[in-house]
């Protein structure tokens, strides 16, 4: 399984991602402009994951915090993220565009918002209904994808990320989030 945790600040960046069970977190994308900050941070978990999440955060403090994290079960833990060159595709504002080289990923897509709460892209699923600027939201897809555009809904974003973890193994159809909130 492989463990996502999205992440928007007020400030300066996360300093670390930690858990109960000991997993190595790792950054995988900063979006936006300081102060307004989204990032993307995962790990890989070989049993189920039932362990509480700790953010801790960097010299430039944050005023505001809000995460939402999801695990995604046959995912390739050893090598996760689809490996097209054009991704992670991070901005600061705008709609995000998605090329993948694997037919069978799982594609995310993570912004922070200027007002409330985003509408998920069309064809798209919302991970967590997060009124609080931010909206993460999926896609999977068992074809390859050429600049498949997604975006919050018309709402605004000041920093998204847009991104594709890739299957294990034999492709069929097997990749499903597991949601915590």
């Amino acid at each position: 399984m492989v463990v996502l945790i999205a992440i928007e600040i007020n400030g300066g960046p996360v300093s670390s991602v930690t858990d109960t069970g000991g997993h190595t977190w790792q950054r995988r994308t900063t979006a936006g402009a300081d102060p307004f900050i989204i990032e993307l941070w995962w790990t890989t978990s070989v049993a189920a994951f039932n362990n509480a999440i700790t953010v801790s955060l960097g010299a430039g403090d944050s005023s505001f915090i809000t995460a939402t994290a999801w695990g995604i079960s046959g995912a390739d833990t050893s090598t996760p993220f689809d490996p097209n060159g054009a991704l992670p595709y991070t901005g600061t504002s705008g709609a995000r565009s998605i090329t993948t080289s694997n037919a069978n990923d799982f594609l995310i897509h993570c912004a922070r918002l200027n007002t409330g709460n985003g509408t998920p892209a069309t064809g798209w699923t919302e991970i967590q209904d997060n009124a609080d600027f931010m909206i993460v939201q999926y896609k999977i897809v068992s074809a390859t994808q050429s600049a498949l555009s997604v975006d919050t809904g018309g709402e605004t974003n000041n920093g998204s990320t847009a991104d594709a973890v890739q299957q294990a193994g034999a492709p069929v159809d097997n990749l499903m989030p597991q949601i915590w909130m």
